[in-house]
């Protein structure tokens, strides 16, 4: 992360920005397809968490992002409207947690989103040291503080049990595919990184 150039940490946070900054659509699916309201609870505690809560002076994740941007000057509503570093490896990773939700079952649809939500802490914690090495500080943090803090998988895990129990290939399955979805997202987007000053 220190020998990367300014132009290459700005090229990170608008990639960064595309692997994260479509999670709505995932999450309404979760809640709109829920079959219960204890499933439906922890989707909407989680929806509640990335809009700021209900503190008066929380802010959603979407605004700790735009807080991280800007420490290295990058204008993360420009690249919303023009989706220019939206490349297609990134629209074929939210594209495949999609299609998963979408052609799983209920239990399918669960052991994804708790996979997904499982390996937030892993990535967010080396995400925090990455951008700390990239030399922000303060505010500039917060985002990835929160994420690597969060505890959502603790929340989905007690349903997700219940899923083991009837079906523990379901629920392996579901996490390889997790697993090396993100992996193989991760990949590109290094390589783009590093690619970038080569161009």
């Amino acid at each position: 992360a220190k020998q990367l150039t300014v132009s290459q940490k700005q090229l990170f946070i608008r990639l960064f920005y595309h692997a994260r900054g479509h999670f709505g659509r995932f999450l309404w699916i979760m809640a709109s397809t829920a079959p219960d309201f204890e499933y439906r609870s922890i989707v909407i505690e989680n929806i509640n968490d990335e809009l700021g809560g209900m503190g008066a002076t929380h802010v959603s994740h979407e605004q700790l992002f735009t807080r991280f941007a800007e420490g290295l000057n990058v204008d993360v509503l420009a690249e919303e409207i023009s989706e220019e570093n939206y490349l297609p490896f990134l629209k074929e990773f939210n594209k495949g947690h999609i299609n998963a939700l979408l052609k799983g079952n209920w239990d399918e649809k669960w052991s994804v989103f708790s996979a997904y939500e499982l390996l937030d802490n892993t990535d967010y914690n080396n995400l925090f040291i990455l951008a700390t090495k990239m030399g922000l500080s303060g505010d500039a943090l917060t985002f990835f503080e929160v994420h690597k803090d969060g505890d959502h998988f603790g929340k989905t895990f007690q349903l997700l049990k219940k899923i083991w129990e009837k079906d523990e290939e379901l629920v392996k399955k579901s996490f390889l595919f997790i697993g090396n979805h993100q992996l193989k997202m991760w990949n590109s987007l290094n390589d783009q990184v590093f690619a970038y000053n080569m161009i």
